[in-house]
C-alpha cells in the first residue's frame, strides 16, 4: 500500500472554483496547501471532506498593489482524514525556532515568528514548515510542507540563503520525511540544489515548469518551484503534475516506504 500526497499554491481566494474538484478526485490522504486563508478553511475542509491544521504567515487586512485580497490570515495548511500525531524529535535542538501545533500538526517557524505581521511586502510573512506523522495500513509516514521566502524572477537573494540554513536545521531533526510544497526558488538554481544534496527531488526530469502557463500573471513562465522531496526510506511513485488548478500546478504522487 501507499501514501498518497498532493500539493497546490492554490493562491488565496481565486481559484476556489477550480481546485478543489481536481484533487478531490485524486482521492489523496493527505493535502498540503499554500496561500490559504484561515477564513477558507471551513469551506476547504468541506469541499475535501478533510479536516485541516492551518499555520498562519502573514495577515493581509489591506487593499495592497499584488491585488492579494484583504481577507485576514494566510498561510499553509496541511489536511489529511488519517491519524495525525506530532513527530518525536528532540526540541533541544529547535529551541531557537518558534512551534505552533494544530491538530497534531507542528509548525516551526523557521524565518520570523509566529506574531503574523500586516502585510506590505511578500518577504514580510513568516516562514513556516508544518508536519505531521499519519499513519495508514500500520505504517507511519511523517509529511511536511512549507511556502519558502520569495525572491523576484526566482533569482536568489541573501534572504533566501539565511533562511535556508534555519530551515535546512528544522528538516535534518527528522530522519524520515516526506515533504513538499512551493519552493520559491527555480530548479537548477542555488537553493533547490542545496536541497537535493540531502533529499530527493521527486519530480520527474522532463517536466519543464510547475508554473501554470495560462493563469499565472508573468505567464508563460518555465520554472519548477513546486515539487516533492523525500529521505531514502521513501520511494515515490506516479509524481505527476495537476493543470488549471491555480497560478501553480499542483503535483501529486504516491509514497511507499522502502
Amino acid at each position: 500500500m501507499s501514501l498518497k500526497v498532493c500539493t497546490v499554491n492554490i493562491e488565496g481566494d481565486r481559484h476556489l472554483h477550480r481546485w478543489p474538484a481536481v484533487i478531490k478526485a485524486e482521492q489523496p490522504d493527505v493535502v498540503c496547501l499554500q496561500e490559504v486563508f484561515e477564513a477558507d478553511m471551513e469551506y476547504i475542509e468541506l469541499e475535501l471532506g478533510m479536516s485541516g491544521s492551518f499555520f498562519p504567515m502573514m495577515d493581509i487586512n489591506q487593499v495592497n498593489k499584488y491585488h492579494i485580497s484583504p481577507r485576514g490570515k494566510w498561510g499553509i495548511a496541511l489536511l489529511t482524514n488519517l491519524q495525525v500525531t506530532s513527530p518525536s524529535i528532540s526540541e533541544s535542538h529547535l529551541a531557537a525556532v518558534p512551534v505552533l501545533y494544530n491538530g497534531g500538526v507542528s509548525g516551526f517557524y523557521y524565518a520570523k515568528s509566529p506574531k503574523v505581521l500586516p502585510f506590505v511586502l511578500p518577504n514580510d510573512a513568516s516562514r513556516v514548515f508544518a508536519v505531521g506523522t499519519v499513519l495508514k495500513d500500520g505504517q507511519e509516514y511523517t509529511v511536511g510542507t512549507t511556502h519558502f521566502t520569495w525572491s523576484g524572477k526566482g533569482e536568489t537573494t541573501d534572504e533566501q540563503r539565511e533562511d535556508l540554513q534555519t530551515f535546512l536545521n528544522v528538516l535534518q531533526q527528522f530522519p524520515e520525511l516526506v515533504f513538499c510544497g512551493d519552493f520559491n526558488a527555480p530548479r537548477g538554481k542555488e537553493i533547490f540544489s542545496e536541497l537535493e544534496k540531502y533529499y530527493t527531488d521527486n519530480l520527474p526530469k522532463e517536466i519543464q515548469t510547475t508554473i501554470d502557463l495560462e493563469l499565472h500573471y508573468a505567464a508563460p513562465l518555465y520554472l519548477v518551484v513546486d515539487t516533492i522531496f523525500s529521505t531514502p526510506q521513501y520511494q515515490l511513485t506516479n509524481v505527476r503534475t495537476l493543470q488549471s488548478v491555480s497560478d501553480h500546478n499542483g503535483v501529486v504522487g504516491e509514497v511507499q516506504r522502502v
